[in-house]
């Protein structure tokens, strides 16, 4: 694909380690794609190896038609491909108002208060330190920060750590709707199985570094007990 992201036979590891085995996925603009699988199946380790935070150890990774493989993280950030990592990537001692304004050093100034609309929440607490807030004021923060910079695909490793489902439930939805207003492809790490599928168009299912079982997230739903054995990498 030329436009999007484009990951093929993708191996990555750590220390000559394999981790993930010959991968293979896409993210297309305006798609929202979800990767499941247990702890320690590999996730982490292919987004990482995908905006650059990890050299491949094979493979190749194609961003909007171009190779990236080899590219480090600020180059690739640079191109629009963003990550929100499971540790959130915020800084404890700045307040709101400091990350949306380093953010907007690269991003949209423009496009502020719009994020603004969709996590609203955040208004008021523009003042508070990003230690002060609540895990999902801290997941909204980061997931907003990363939209300021008006991302072409954002990856977001496990949003929902951490987090009562209820308030998961009300950060998909907008998520979502990013993809299609603004054409973004999202690429989200999950272990919830269907609380994710109900909000991704397609799903990937990772199990000890290899991907078990892919399709449709209406399809994946509906074959729940197949995705779950792949899952549970009892094919």
């Amino acid at each position: 694909m030329s436009a999007g992201l484009s990951v093929r036979g993708l191996s990555a590891g750590y220390n000559g380690l394999v981790v993930v085995r010959e991968a293979s996925l896409d993210v297309a603009p305006g798609e929202v794609v979800t990767m499941l699988g247990p702890n320690g199946a590999g996730k982490t380790t292919t987004l990482l190896s995908i905006v650059g935070a990890l050299r491949p150890m094979a493979g190749s990774i194609t961003f909007d038609g171009e190779d990236i493989t080899k590219k480090g993280t600020d180059a690739i950030s640079r191109l629009g491909l963003v990550l929100v990592p499971d540790s959130r990537g915020i800084f404890f001692d700045l307040t709101v108002k400091e990350h949306f304004r380093l953010a907007v050093a690269k991003g949209d100034k423009d496009g502020l208060d719009a994020i603004l609309d969709r996590f609203s929440a955040l208004r008021p607490l523009l003042n508070r330190r990003a230690g002060l807030l609540s895990g999902g004021e801290q997941q909204m923060l980061a997931l907003g920060k990363a939209l300021v910079m008006k991302p072409k695909v954002l990856m977001i490793d496990e949003m929902s750590l951490g987090l009562a489902p209820l308030i998961v439930q009300s950060l998909m939805p907008i998520i979502r709707q990013a993809a299609e207003e603004d054409g973004m492809g999202v690429l989200l790490v999950e272990q919830h199985i269907e609380m994710a599928l109900r909000f991704a168009d397609r799903g990937v299912v990772l199990n000890r570094g290899e991907i078990r079982f892919e399709g449709p997230a209406s399809e994946l739903l509906a074959n729940r007990d197949e995705v779950e054995a792949s899952y549970l990498a009892r094919t």
